[in-house]
């Protein structure tokens, strides 16, 4: 039995509990990933109550260090660091989790150690070294800002352009490793502390007054010298942060003038109305609004957890293809401005006209005033980049502007400005009017759409006219669109809003009522009724993101090109399923997935990957329904399957090294809820995953590399875990 020291009796006795139980892990006495006693071990070890042992876990979940899986235990987190920690790289150790990392460089600059800094990265005081600023992106949102150092020294050459070289990742330490042979192995974690700086707040999407969590740390090398000392803030754990869902991940929004009758009436009734509803976000008309007003309706829309997207246009005098500098320059500023309190709102993306006026005509020829626009937009959308904010510029019909009409039209004009955060918005409405085929020029175009306005060619709201909606969904889910359906329907004639637009139809119709019709509509046809066909949807749309990172996994041991492989295979995989009925069986669609990647991805991988949709389509024949039992016994069956086939062993650093993973947490499982075993074999997989890593390969061209196999992750048994990850995300 553990005593508590009576020194510290004034101290809770759970307390005392979670700090002993933090200090074991640090000791090493408790090891990442590894389980930790039960309550009742637990309650017994220290002579407390069961109720004071949960106050005390409860504390270290809160802080991280643990983690419960639902029917299996609680595990000290793999991700929990001690005060010394091994190098990962930030773009690896995001992907490993299923995210889309991306970094941002504010600053580059050499500068004259201080004092304290020189101690730190070991110079003498004055000496030049680097300084960096990068702010980091999970899934496109800012999550927390790095500013490191590095004595000049030990890499002169070090420019920034080595941290947008492909496949670096952006990371530091990686660029050191491959470009001037420094290694960091370990970094010291030297102070932490809460404090609050309303700029870094800012950058975060965080409201200034919030609290931010500092640490510091000094990065070494293997003769324990000095590398890089880094700072860096982030948002404390109970900072919500919006994360995109993967798989098929469309959201609809709607426009917020869609329930006025004056342009500049008062939104903040309507947003919460609209969240009643169920929409997911909304549009905002920064147009012909005051700041304050502005500021008021984008902070509602965030407390109530609505993404928030902006709209705006231009006048003559703010006119971006304007041949007057003046004009132009102003253009320059007011858009600019937008950018600002669209990132300053939380906000995702600024839409509208933003190129000329709205039902104004020119008689400038067209290649003038797209040469002066594409100049203007080109700086407005480096500036919102700096600022993680998307433009999407909206193709509008003939009526309305002649300064592109047609998406294939403005296409060309997208090109003139060249920039990843500068896409289309494209509006069903229009598009009935102007396209040959609305289908065809969709799914041409598909790249190029950064947000789609739906509405009825009416412009009513979706189902209440011709447009085939599932037709357009389907287009939608094949190329993996990501962004947003906003609703920009109007159904009330006689008011500004209403004559502005000209909806003549004299017969009204309650907004409200309209809206929810319009969703209801549109989430019918997004919604797969098959979860085995969504199955298939998501893993195309999750391998097709991770194909690159998948590659680059097997490029250090393999032939590079396994992401590739895979992504086709389950590309080939949805669009057989889609060719099935809904009313079509899990066994069917699970032996369609099965059998397409088995003729599709060739070679060892294509008969190997497949197994496990077989071995699952196999046992679902007599059942209706995916079960715990099923669920367990098909990947204990493709463990077998696979290694009568190949005589693989576990420990061989393959994807066996997964499966067995998942297989050891359902060994251990209890219970009858499915997603609970899904969770639990998924995160067997990722440990049995991230296992390899450690392991020498004895199989497939990585054998030959003997001991450099180890260090690196396989990519086979990551992408075990992403399957079981794609399975578990379709059945939540």
């Amino acid at each position: 039995m553990i005593k508590i020291n009576k020194k510290k009796r004034s101290i809770p006795k759970y307390k005392i509990i979670a700090e002993d139980i933090e200090k074991q892990i640090k000791q090493g006495i408790l090891k990442r990933g590894e389980p930790m006693n039960s309550e009742l071990k637990t309650q017994q070890q220290y002579n407390v109550s069961r109720v004071t042992v949960r106050k005390a876990y409860k504390v270290l979940l809160d802080k991280g260090i643990i983690r419960t899986v639902p029917g299996v235990g609680t595990f000290v987190n793999d991700l929990y660091n001690n005060d010394w920690t091994w190098m990962n790289s930030f773009t690896t150790q995001v992907m490993k989790e299923g995210h889309v990392p991306t970094t941002k460089v504010k600053k580059f600059q050499v500068i004259k150690a201080n004092a304290q800094l020189a101690k730190r990265i070991g110079i003498k005081e004055k000496e030049e070294c680097f300084f960096l600023e990068r702010v980091r992106f999970i899934d496109n949102q800012p999550m927390w800002i790095t500013r490191s150092y590095i004595p000049k020294h030990l890499a002169p050459s070090f420019t920034k352009e080595y941290l947008s070289v492909a496949g670096m990742g952006q990371s530091i330490f990686k660029v050191l490793e491959m470009n001037f042979d420094i290694k960091c192995v370990k970094r010291l974690k030297i102070y932490e502390e809460i404090i609050e700086n309303p700029e870094d707040a800012k950058v975060l999407n965080v409201e200034p007054e919030k609290k931010l969590m500092l640490k510091k740390s000094i990065a070494y090398d293997n003769s324990n010298n000095p590398v890089v000392y880094e700072e860096t803030t982030m948002a404390q754990a109970n900072v919500k942060n919006k994360r995109r869902k993967k798989g098929i991940d469309m959201k609809v929004a709607v426009h917020m003038s869609m329930f006025c009758k004056n342009w500049t009436d008062d939104i903040l009734p309507h947003i919460k109305k609209v969240e009643e509803i169920g929409f997911d976000g909304v549009e905002i008309s920064l147009f012909g609004s005051t700041e304050e007003k502005i500021q008021k309706a984008l902070k509602l829309a965030n407390d109530l957890g609505l993404d928030v997207i902006c709209g705006t246009g231009v006048t003559e005098d703010t006119d971006p293809s304007s041949e007057d500098e003046n004009i132009r320059k102003n253009a320059t500023d007011y858009l600019k401005k937008c950018v600002d309190l669209v990132a300053d709102g939380g906000g995702l993306y600024l839409n509208g006209v933003l190129y000329a006026p709205w039902q104004k005509f020119s008689d400038t020829p067209r290649e003038i005033r797209w040469k002066n626009a594409s100049k203007v937009l080109k700086e407005v959308g480096m500036y919102a980049k700096e600022k993680n904010i998307g433009l999407n510029i909206e193709v509008i019909n003939r009526f309305e502007t002649d300064f592109f009409n047609r998406i294939e039209e403005a296409v060309e004009f997208l090109k003139m400005i060249n920039l990843d955060n500068v896409k289309l918005l494209v509006d069903t409405f229009h598009m009935n009017i102007e396209e040959d085929d609305i289908y065809k020029a969709l799914e041409k175009n598909i790249s190029y759409i950064g947000c789609i306005h739906i509405c009825e060619n009416h412009r009513g709201v979706p189902g209440t006219g011709h447009i085939d909606w599932k037709k357009i969904i389907d287009i939608l889910k094949k190329n993996n669109y990501r962004g947003y359906l906003d609703m920009e329907s109007f159904v009330e004639s006689g008011t500004e809003v209403g004559n502005s637009l000209f909806i003549w139809n004299g017969k009204n119709r309650d907004p409200y009522e309209e809206a929810e019709k319009g969703l209801k509509h549109i989430r019918s046809i997004i919604g797969v009724k098959n979860k085995y066909k969504e199955l298939a949807a998501n893993l195309n749309a999750l391998f097709k993101e991770n194909a690159e990172y998948l590659c680059k996994l097997d490029s250090e041991a393999g032939d590079g090109d396994h992401g590739t492989t895979i992504s086709r295979g389950f590309q080939r995989a949805y669009e057989k399923v889609q060719e099935l009925d809904d009313s079509a069986t899990g066994s069917e669609v699970l032996k369609t997935i099965g059998y397409a990647m088995l003729e599709s991805m060739g070679g060892a991988s294509g008969p190997i990957f497949s197994l496990l949709f077989i071995q699952m389509s196999t046992l679902l024949k007599e059942k209706e329904e995916l079960d715990v039992e099923v669920y367990k016994k098909s990947i204990e069956n493709t463990i077998n399957a696979i290694t009568d086939l190949t005589g693989t062993k576990r420990g061989e650093k393959t994807m066996l090294d997964a499966l067995y993973g998942a297989k050891d947490a359902c060994d251990v499982f209890e219970g009858d809820n499915l997603l609970d075993v899904m969770e639990c074999a998924k995160e067997g997989a990722h440990k049995g995953s991230l296992a390899t890593m450690e392991m020498k390969a004895t199989r497939g061209r990585a054998k030959f590399l003997q001991e450099k196999s180890v260090g690196y992750l396989d990519a086979g048994s990551h992408s075990i875990y992403l399957i079981l990850s794609a399975f578990l995300e379709t059945w939540k």
